[in-house]
């Protein structure tokens, strides 16, 4: 009689054969199956958005799958693993064997080698990777800070795995939510000296989102004998938080001294060529064929973060393959509402052409023409970024309503506004005037 694994090994290959390649690699592959009671399959997933689509879309076909391996009617359940992360990430890689490792906190598909390094997170990722190649000898601690979804957790996983990868070092990687619960099952239990153990033990000690420790008193407490004790040690520490530390309210002082004494990178938002590679790898690792011009679009118009990007190209490659239509630049604009949720009615070509004008004092008719006074120039382009990424209409059109420009112009004019809205205040304002006055702020 086959065991779960067995069943589960034929049965995936077989579904494998069904979806194809490309389909299994994107939904499957970090799939994993235990033996539940009554003769159940859990299939466990990486995520929740992974887990809702397998379900409404494949529980059928691995049922039947499963039971046709199994010469049973086997019931399939579907769920999210209990230390799952965000839908926006990648599936899982193979971990490497955990050599002197006491948790599962990082995630093994976060690596050196998938994490797209660009100007605003350089100096941040050179420095993981310097202390992930020689940890406790220069820079320590290391505090990694910057917006939600920039890729803080990126790096940090990264240093755990590496380090985990090459052995001989105990390391240990968690959250500062985790390690708070940690430390009161311990003061409930009166073991506290087994919790202080087991912290002063680590050879690398990360610590994800130390910004929910403000007002936390005990929890501050007992880390700042644990910080001590590894830094006396000369033991790695890497933390990553939302701010610097004299920034978060509630945080001692003596911790802010603490964190000061070693190296603070952080990570700002990335700009559009940053963004539209990492779409472009993460379309690879999934064996999508990616456009510039949908790579461009997408990033142009996500400017949340890298975590919602993601997970809007994994929306976007779902859709496309459900439907068995390639991704086009006229595919992402019919399914904008379900890929992109939340957005408004969109504006005309026109609206956006005489709001522009206002704000910059001009007639409509100075946009449309070829006049290149740098007024004007400049006006032309935001109408050509506006009607890029509030409408989605495509290059060579937009070359065509302004001045009769190519679509590698209308390119380079998105691009130059994308920088402008990151580096100058006074223009980010005058586009969201902009935004207002057609309803689309």
């Amino acid at each position: 009689m086959m065991d779960t694994q067995e069943i589960w090994e034929r049965s995936i290959e077989r579904v494998k054969a069904k979806v194809g390649p490309a389909q299994f690699k994107m939904w499957f592959a970090n799939v994993r199956c235990e033996r539940g009671a009554s003769g159940r399959f859990v299939l466990e997933t990486q995520d929740k958005f992974q887990a809702d689509w397998i379900r409404e879309n494949y529980a059928d076909l691995l049922r039947q799958t499963v039971s046709e391996v199994s010469s049973d009617n086997l019931e399939v359940e579907i769920a999210q693993r209990a230390n799952g992360t965000s839908g926006a990430e990648s599936p899982a890689a193979t971990p490497p064997p955990a050599l002197k490792r006491f948790d599962d906190h990082a995630s093994w598909n976060y690596t050196f080698d998938n994490f797209v390094v660009g100007a605003s997170n350089q100096f941040a990722h050179a420095s993981a990777l310097a202390i992930a190649k020689d940890p406790g000898r220069k820079y320590n601690p290391l505090l990694i800070y910057g917006g939600v979804g920039l890729g803080k957790t990126h790096l940090i996983h990264a240093i755990a795995n590496h380090l985990t990868a090459q052995g001989g070092l105990a390391v240990h990687s968690t959250t500062s939510q985790d390690f708070e619960h940690n430390l009161i099952a311990h003061l409930r239990s009166g073991t506290l000296d087994e919790f202080r153990a087991k912290y002063r033990k680590v050879d690398v000690l990360l610590i994800d989102d130390i910004q929910f420790w403000a007002t936390k008193e005990r929890t501050q407490q007992e880390f700042f004998f644990v910080f001590n004790t590894l830094f006396e040690r000369r033991r790695q520490m890497v933390f990553t938080s939302d701010n610097p530390p004299n920034e978060i309210t509630g945080l001692h002082e003596r911790l802010i001294s603490r964190f000061s004494r070693g190296l603070m990178a952080d990570i700002q938002p990335p700009d559009i060529e940053t963004k539209v590679a990492i779409l472009q790898k993460k379309a690879e690792f999934f064996q999508l064929s990616l456009s510039d011009d949908v790579a461009f679009t997408l990033a142009s118009r996500i400017t949340s973060n890298i975590r919602d990007l993601e997970g809007c190209l994994t929306r976007l490659a779902a859709h496309c393959a459900f439907s068995q239509e390639p991704i086009t630049a006229e595919y992402l604009q019919a399914h904008m509402d379900t890929i992109m949720p939340g957005r408004r009615e969109k504006p005309s070509p026109d609206e956006l052409v005489r709001a522009v004008a206002a704000e910059f004092n001009l007639k409509p008719a100075d946009l449309r023409g070829s006049r290149r006074i740098k007024t004007i120039a400049l006006a032309r382009q935001t109408a050509m970024f506006l009607m890029r990424t509030v409408i989605g209409t495509s290059l060579p059109e937009i070359g065509r309503l302004l001045g009769g420009k190519d679509h590698t112009t209308v390119l380079h004019a998105c691009r130059k506004i994308h920088s402008l809205t990151n580096s100058d205040d006074q223009f980010r304002q005058s586009l969201g005037r902009i935004r207002k006055v057609v309803g689309y702020a």
